[in-house]
């Protein structure tokens, strides 16, 4: 069982709503993870190369995702919450995750790929998060 923190900052290229208007989001919010996982191990001399599968949940909170229009016809700005940010936020996100790694007697190398379910459950919307990683540890 593992637990992270994470805080995640996505902007939008601008959208041309209509000649006159452009459209940016942006996507803010915080997680908390926790990755359970069932490894396979086998030893060869100091080495021990893993693979290893799981599930990942993430809950999400503090979600201050914004949208912002701009006129040019009447030079205004309009800054608002994204619509339906939370209405449409999921704030749990189920997923599963691949593992394959390497530990050396107090070092550990691991590449991790991950799929969990979609940020914004939106109609039309379509999207999961995929994640890779490369981890890097020491044992104390």
């Amino acid at each position: 069982v593992e637990g992270f923190y994470d805080q995640l900052l996505l902007n939008s290229r601008p959208y041309h709503k209509s000649y006159y208007q452009n459209w940016y989001g942006k996507l803010v919010y915080s997680e908390v993870r926790a990755d359970v996982q069932v490894r396979y191990s086998y030893p060869i001399g100091n080495f021990r190369p893993f693979l290893g599968i799981g599930f990942s949940n993430s809950l999400i909170f503090n979600n201050t995702s914004s949208q912002k229009i701009i006129d040019a016809a009447t030079n205004t700005t309009i800054r608002q919450q994204l619509s339906g940010s939370n209405s449409y936020m999921s704030a749990y996100r189920p997923g599963g995750l691949g593992v394959v790694g390497l530990v050396w007697r107090r070092w550990s190398v691991e590449g991790r790929y991950e799929r969990t379910d979609k940020v914004l459950n939106a109609p039309g919307s379509s999207g999961t998060m995929t994640n890779l990683y490369a981890l890097v540890g020491f044992r104390f």
